[in-house]
């Protein structure tokens, strides 16, 4: 039982993962505005 309630608080606090697809033409900024974002 304890540890079905570590698990939820431990998934309850864990950062949320994003995927993102960065699309546009060669040389606008797509590398930078990645960079900034981590």
């Amino acid at each position: 039982m304890f540890s079905l309630l570590t698990g939820a608080y431990n998934s309850y606090l864990a950062s949320p993962q994003l995927n993102i697809v960065l699309v546009g033409a060669s040389g606008t900024g797509k590398t930078t505005t990645l960079e900034r974002l981590k």
